[in-house]
């Protein structure tokens, strides 16, 4: 009769030095999260929108067109949005 489980020699876990994937898609899933919260990768994502759906519905005026705004405008553009509404800290 065989055993049902394998010998222990061949149950071992490999050690994290020969699981680069393992630890590498840990700290990639870590960057893409910090990314997204601080902001960074907010023109990446607008990209990435406007080659998927090509959209003319931009938030700004001038560009409805259906090319991308250069990385300067864009940046530029959040910050004119976020700065021109009424703030109310009191």
């Amino acid at each position: 009769m065989q055993p049902l489980t394998q010998p222990l020699e061949q149950q071992r876990i490999q050690p994290p030095e020969r699981q680069p994937g393992v630890l590498r898609g840990a700290f990639d899933k870590f960057w893409w999260y910090l990314r997204q919260v601080t902001g960074d990768a907010a023109y990446d994502n607008y990209l990435r929108h406007k080659a998927r759906h090509g959209c003319a519905h931009s938030g700004s005026e001038g560009h409805g067109s259906g090319q991308a705004i250069s990385a300067e405008e864009f940046y530029v553009e959040q910050l004119r949005r976020k700065y021109s509404r009424i703030s109310r800290c009191c």
